[in-house]
């Protein structure tokens, strides 16, 4: 991706942020970066590939992290472990394009939106799995699977909220403290 395409994403990441998806217009988007309208076409064909590059570029993020933790063939404790981390840097990372893809996804359209939710269904469908792994070795409690990854998911998926309002925390505290309350609630 050239400089100039990433920049006009960037741009419009905090724009859709800020204003919503349906709000932020390709002049809006030009103006933020400087160039007109017409020029801004050389470098993206339409708001929906912004969208596209933000939400499907993160969804591909996770897909990737999730497939590194199951490869890691650590028990399933260690596992989510990878997993509450893959959340938290991803977050701190781009908080920006994070709430983008939480608040927005659902205006993707066509061949994008069928990736995206086939990406999220097996994203959770490969936590169950190791929740179930874990249930049946004795290392995680005898519990709802759905309830379990509901449990830790949410306060993942939202932590872009939360975050930038805590002044001075430490990134390194955050991982260890916020593991340490998620899976307090799903050991055995």
């Amino acid at each position: 991706m050239s400089d100039r395409k990433q920049e006009i994403i960037d741009v419009a990441a905090a724009l859709i942020r800020k204003r919503g998806y349906t709000a932020v217009s390709m002049r809006m988007l030009a103006k933020g970066v400087g160039m007109k309208a017409a020029s801004l076409y050389n470098h993206i064909s339409s708001k929906q590939e912004i969208l596209e590059e933000i939400v499907l570029g993160i969804a591909q993020r996770f897909t990737d992290g999730m497939v590194a933790a199951q490869q890691s063939n650590d028990d399933p404790i260690a596992q989510i472990k990878q997993i509450i981390a893959l959340h938290i840097e991803l977050t701190l990372e781009s908080t920006t394009n994070m709430e983008v893809m939480q608040n927005n996804w659902m205006y993707l359209e066509g061949q994008s939106m069928a990736d995206y939710k086939k990406s999220r269904n097996a994203y959770e469908e490969d936590l169950r799995h190791i929740i179930k792994a874990g249930i049946a070795q004795g290392s995680i409690r005898d519990m709802n699977p759905e309830l379990l990854i509901y449990s830790l998911l949410s306060p993942l998926r939202y932590l872009y909220i939360w975050f930038p309002r805590q002044e001075g925390m430490d990134a390194e505290r955050l991982k260890e403290d916020l593991t340490s309350v998620l899976l307090g609630g799903i050991k055995s």
